[in-house]
């Protein structure tokens, strides 16, 4: 049999495409003193892995072979790796890992750059435009150590024995969602502040500004979600990475633009963008309860993105008519 499905991811709020094929079912020693019959299912998607299924479908192993890697769903006596091999398969890894997220990289560079084209205007001049994509990149790594632990906790701690108690996935879906948009959002309008505090900016380039800020954030999110599951760089998540590259662009302009208004606007803004980054975290949910299907949530994904960006060009239109006046 073959496998083409889609998985959803809880801690980072996405699905996944998973692919595979049925090879075997045999009796077969798993490791020494336990057999078992298993099926033998080679996947492809997320990454190359060989799965071992029972009949009453238990996880009983999982091989990585590009890595050298089996986990064995039993307590078994740990054995220390030889140092001569750790130094040997380390750099390998690295540099294998390295090269297949290149493609990817590049690729969503290609679409910052191409939502940046609708904000940027003069900005590419700006060597502060610079530094703000460096600056929003960075302030991105500052999720692996407050927004990734705090979901993981949310996940194992409350939304995982809830929904198996009984709860609605619907229901406490929505808070990992919320954190999620809260403290992106949050970020990405902490890197508009470092830069214009730092460089002394003038307000009417806070927009542009903002907007090299999202694509900086938006770039080292894309690259993080590539690590946690390598794919092939041309399927359906292609397309969902690529709208929130231009939620972030857009988001980024749309906070610079709030920020040079003063605090109310950038109050109220930081609000609807934070429920609006929460919805497009929430969408995967409604594809893993069979609700949707996923090229439906790509697409939905696409329209709020392209409403964001346009919503946001309307209202840097009405700053620069009143410019104008």
């Amino acid at each position: 049999d073959s496998i083409d499905d889609t998985i959803f991811l809880p801690q980072p709020m996405t699905s996944a495409s998973i692919k595979g094929i049925v090879l075997s079912y045999s009796y077969q020693e798993l490791f020494s003193g336990r057999s078992d019959s298993v099926f033998l299912i080679r996947l492809s998607e997320p990454q190359a892995a060989n799965l071992l299924f029972t009949a009453d479908k238990r996880l009983t192993g999982v091989e990585f072979p590009g890595y050298g890697i089996t986990i064995l769903q039993e307590l078994v006596e740990r054995a220390e790796p030889k140092p001569e091999s750790r130094e040997v398969t380390s750099p390998g890894f690295s540099l294998i890992r390295l090269a297949a997220m290149f493609p990817h990289y590049l690729t969503y560079l290609l679409f910052g750059f191409i939502a940046l084209i609708f904000f940027m205007g003069g900005g590419y001049r700006w060597i502060d435009s610079y530094l703000g994509y460096i600056i929003g990149g960075l302030l991105f790594l500052v999720t692996l150590v407050t927004l990734v632990p705090l979901q993981n906790l949310i996940v194992r701690q409350w939304l995982l024995p809830s929904v198996a108690a009984g709860e609605s996935l619907y229901f406490v879906g929505v808070f990992p969602a919320l954190v999620s948009g809260v403290i992106q959002e949050l970020l990405k309008l902490s890197a508009i502040l470092l830069l214009v505090s730092w460089r002394g900016s003038k307000k009417y380039r806070f927009a542009v500004l903002g907007a090299f800020c999202g694509a900086g954030f938006a770039l080292a999110e894309a690259g993080y979600i590539v690590g946690l599951t390598i794919t092939p760089l041309f399927t359906w998540s292609l397309l969902e990475r690529g709208f929130l590259t231009v939620y972030h662009v857009s988001s980024g302009a749309l906070l610079g633009r709030a920020l040079s208004r003063g605090h109310e606007d950038t109050i109220a803004t930081l609000l609807g963008l934070v429920l609006m980054n929460a919805m497009l975290r929430y969408l995967p949910i409604f594809v893993h309860q069979g609700v949707a299907d996923v090229h439906l949530m790509y697409l939905i994904y696409s329209i709020i993105a392209t409403g964001v960006l346009f919503f946001a060009l309307l209202r840097l239109m009405k700053i620069r008519s009143a410019r104008q006046i």
